[in-house]
């Protein structure tokens, strides 16, 4: 499940902001913005393209993990796809955020160590969450797979509920409209 989470947060995130910096820069952007679209607008139209092709890496990924790998899920199939699914949407959403501060698909490319390396040793994919010195634990908090990671784990291999990780899917909505708030905030900055 951790794998999982991570493999859809790195795809979706590098995705959504190499394509939208690609938009910029070919000043396809700049002809939509042109357009009586409003900012909001735009940023949305997006979100929900790069959401569903999110969600359809998650859907693959959970397929392949039961179908090839044979992966036992406990729980609830739909609740785990769920929050794999909600990690996609977050993904994309802070995927969209960061373009905003690349100009070049090569600079988009740099950005992605700060996204990746913080998620791979924070989210507790490899190591509890507990592990990790006390110091640096509450930035794991920070980073969106940390949720989708610690919601997954309880479905698929613990059978939980919804009732029980709520407040992961709490988490991980509020990121999303965060980062979708930014976005918004950065492309009406940006057009100004």
């Amino acid at each position: 499940p951790g794998i999982m989470a991570f493999v859809v947060y790195l795809i979706t995130t590098l995705l959504t902001l190499v394509t939208f910096v690609g938009e910029r820069t070919s000043g396809t952007l700049d002809r939509i913005l042109a357009t009586p679209l409003t900012e909001r607008e735009v940023v949305m139209g997006y979100a929900v393209t790069f959401s569903i092709v999110g969600t359809g890496q998650a859907l693959l990924l959970l397929v392949i993990g039961i179908l090839v790998f044979k992966i036992t899920v406990v729980g609830n199939i739909l609740l785990a796809f769920l929050v794999i699914a909600l990690l996609a949407v977050v993904s994309q959403a802070l995927g969209i955020l960061l373009s905003s501060t690349a100009k070049r698909e090569a600079q988009a490319i740099q950005i992605l160590p700060f996204v990746v390396l913080p998620a791979f040793l924070l989210s507790g994919i490899f190591w509890p969450v507990e592990a990790i010195p006390t110091w640096l634990r509450p930035l794991s908090y920070l980073v969106p797979p940390t949720y989708a990671v610690d919601a997954s784990r309880s479905v698929m291999l613990k059978g939980w509920g919804i009732g029980s990780i709520w407040i992961d899917i709490v988490a991980l909505l509020a990121m999303a409209v965060f980062f979708l708030a930014l976005a918004v905030w950065s492309l009406k900055a940006r057009k100004d």
